[in-house]
């Protein structure tokens, strides 16, 4: 238990990151599921999507990720 306690704000970062990476990768997915088969063979889009999102989504608050990504879940279920 002490080790946890220590070891709390790195796992609090860590969580934050996992969070905003759930964001990113969330994003890609619909951009990708929305657009379709038109951008399938644009081999750097992914890179510059991916990039473009991490910038827009820099300063976004841990929290404010947490509920849009619960809100999608909920969304997801209720289709």
């Amino acid at each position: 238990m002490q080790t946890v306690l220590i070891d709390q704000h790195r796992f609090i970062e860590l969580r934050d990151q996992v969070r905003w990476l759930t964001l990113v990768a969330s994003l890609l997915i619909v951009t990708y599921n929305s657009v379709g088969a038109a951008i399938t063979g644009l081999s750097d889009l992914k890179s510059t999507l991916t990039k473009q999102i991490c910038v827009l989504t820099k300063n976004v608050s841990p929290e404010y990720v947490t509920y849009y990504v619960y809100m999608g879940v909920l969304q997801e279920k209720e289709m």
